[in-house]
């Protein structure tokens, strides 16, 4: 669109063009104060954005291209086991290595000497006809039990009854049915009374 140079211009053109030319010189004299302190950084050794060096628990690690690659473990075999932890492997062996009581059939009851630590020692009872358990304890041999079970007053199973049937004399069958049992008001009645003599 053609103008004319001669034509007057209003006044409120001239201040919005005054305050842009301010805006674009003030830009132009940050980004200028920017290079100068960039500049000055550069003559004191500073490179932007350059890392000169990394350090991994004061051991210093390989810069290349402005990166570092820092391994990172990732299992636990990749650690150092200075506190000595033990692996599945390493305690199940322990384990199997472990003395477990076991049972051994002995004709006789084994002197403390040739006994075997954790071992229970079966010896038959010719008078129960059930075996005896012995074991070394405290360097000598002892008696720890035996497998003989008592049943002496065991009662069988007898057709038709059960844990709750009333097996107890006629006689004392015949005193509980005889028992009467008293009305709630007779209970209310003798409570009364009772109270009553109390006052």
């Amino acid at each position: 669109m053609a103008y004319n140079e001669e034509k007057l211009t209003k006044l409120k053109s001239l201040k919005v063009l005054a305050e842009r030319m301010k805006q674009e010189c003030a830009a132009k004299e940050s980004v200028a104060a920017l290079e100068r302190r960039v500049n000055e950084l550069t003559l004191q050794g500073g490179e932007p954005n350059v890392i000169t060096e990394v350090k991994v628990n004061g051991a210093a690690q390989a810069v290349d291209n402005k990166a570092v690659d820092i391994a990172v473990p990732v299992k636990v075999s990749e650690l150092e086991n200075d506190a000595g932890y033990q692996s599945a492997a390493q305690v199940a062996a322990a384990i199997a290595a472990a003395g477990h009581a076991g049972f051994e059939a002995a004709q006789a009851v084994p002197d403390a000497a040739e006994a075997k630590d954790n071992v229970l020692y079966l010896v038959m009872n010719d008078k129960t006809g059930h075996y005896d358990i012995y074991a070394k304890v405290g360097g000598e041999m002892a008696l720890l039990d035996d497998t003989t079970v008592d049943l002496s007053g065991y009662v069988e199973k007898a057709e038709g009854k059960g844990l709750s049937t009333e097996d107890f004399t006629t006689q004392l069958k015949a005193k509980l049915e005889s028992l009467s049992v008293a009305t709630d008001e007779e209970v209310a009645e003798m409570l009364n009374d009772v109270f009553a003599a109390q006052e």
